[in-house]
């Protein structure tokens, strides 16, 4: 029976090398993924703020401009800003045409006034052509004037303010960073998926499926090979892809110990999925009917999983937490950006419940597919015996 696997797994890595188009098609999804959520997410992360300047005070290092450069910091929370000086007719003119999200008015004598410990007011007029974006720009400026407070000490006795806690505190991470995280699980799910199907439905267009069925054991040695080479295929492609996400998406991994999380990942995620997708391939027994359910559930189950937030900070989590995929996704959270330690203990262990899952329900198939066979060949053997009392 080993010789028949190992068999099995040449013969689909050669079909996965034949069929070049199928392997490239494969990569086109992942791509896109990256492109419409984490490339939208980078771009629309800065947003132009016109600045109506009106202090007197021109030095380079007046609290003015120190202000003004934290407004235009890079770090912390998004929206980040570009700020454009104008005057205030000029400013007035782009806001009615919606060329900037908000307008900031700094009143005559701001510096001085934070430099004697009570500082004005600043205004800002704010765009009402979409509520989320007001919304987003509101508190985006909101944050830069909490860190300005913060950066230059501006909370003390002697500028009574907001005190922060050192320890309370948290390196912000970017949303599109998150997201490839969740995005390299999906990956992985994808993956095994669609290749899976694409190894399972070849026997019926290759019309090799009756030899398989007549071969002993065929259809078990060709159901385990096409499962483990579907997890070898997936892995080259994983590869593959990784380097594009690396390379565009800025993907990076901090440790050895984030690439071993990585390959686990992997493993356990293709393992799980590549089985069903196999299966599903064998049943339709047609390449065209592999992509579209697979995409669909792949991505249904990473946008339930966590795909654009935290799960925790998602509804309906306290179930969703038990996928596989979501198990998944907090473990790269951890590796990548030391987020969500107190999740990885309980997420491993749901993974291998999700494996020894798979491993019963595969022996389970063993088992009913053997008793189908003994019940067709009593069956055949009986009505022998009729034919030949008969005759």
């Amino acid at each position: 029976m080993m010789v028949q696997i190992l068999a099995e797994i040449k013969k689909s890595i050669k079909y996965w090398k034949k069929h070049k188009m199928i392997a490239l098609v494969s990569i086109f999804p992942p791509l896109l993924i990256c492109l419409l959520f984490v490339g939208v997410f980078k771009t629309t992360g800065i947003v132009n703020v016109v600045v109506v300047n009106n202090d007197i005070e021109q030095q380079a290092d007046s609290w003015t401009e120190k202000f003004l450069d934290v407004m235009e910091t890079r770090t912390g929370t998004i929206p980040y800003f570009t700020l454009v000086s104008k005057d205030e007719a000029t400013a007035g003119h782009m806001f009615d045409m919606h060329q900037t999200f908000a307008i900031l008015y700094i009143p005559e004598g701001f510096g001085k006034s934070i430099e004697d410990g009570n500082p004005l007011s600043v205004s800002v007029k704010f765009t009402a052509a979409h509520e989320d974006i007001s919304k987003n720009v509101r508190l985006g400026i909101e944050a830069r004037i909490y860190d300005f407070v913060k950066l230059y000490g501006l909370d003390t006795n002697a500028r009574p303010g907001i005190t922060i806690e050192r320890n309370l505190q948290n390196e912000a991470l970017p949303r599109s960073g998150y997201m490839m995280a969740g995005i390299l699980i999906w990956t992985m799910v994808f993956f095994g998926l669609l290749i899976g199907g694409a190894l399972g439905a070849n026997e019926k267009e290759g019309g090799t499926q009756t030899y398989i069925k007549m071969a002993s054991k065929g259809e078990l040695s060709a159901l385990i090979g096409k499962w483990a080479a579907a997890v070898i295929i997936s892995g080259v492609m994983l590869i593959i892809l990784t380097l594009c996400y690396m390379l565009f998406f800025g993907v990076k991994f901090p440790n050895a110990a984030s690439v071993l999380y990585l390959l686990i990942m992997f493993f356990a995620l293709t393992f799980i999925f590549s089985l069903p997708g196999v299966l599903y391939g064998m049943k339709a027994g047609d390449f065209r009917l592999v992509p579209a359910p697979m995409i669909i559930l792949s991505i249904t189950l990473w946008l339930v999983s966590g795909a654009l937030n935290p799960l925790e900070f998602s509804a309906g989590y306290a179930f969703f937490k038990y996928l596989p995929t979501s198990s998944g996704i907090r473990i790269m959270s951890y590796a990548l950006f030391n987020r969500g330690e107190q999740f990885v203990q309980e997420s491993f262990t749901i993974l291998l419940s999700w494996i020894a899952a798979v491993f019963v329900l595969f022996f389970i198939g063993i088992y009913l597919n053997q008793s189908k066979h003994k019940k067709l060949s009593l069956h055949r053997n009986q009505q022998s015996i009729r034919t030949r009392s008969a005759d």
